[in-house]
């Protein structure tokens, strides 16, 4: 998710609608990707 946006605003920025270049990363709390469980997958 956050490569894909931070891709969108480098184009953007790349296009001149943003004047800066903007690091998508810092609006994401990275810390749940930690407490998540793995899926797994049920047997049939």
């Amino acid at each position: 998710m956050i490569s894909g946006l931070q891709t969108t605003a480098d184009i953007y920025q790349e296009e001149g609608i943003l004047t800066q270049h903007i690091d998508v990363s810092q609006g994401f709390d990275k810390s749940f990707n930690a407490k998540r469980t793995p899926l797994t997958q049920a047997s049939r």
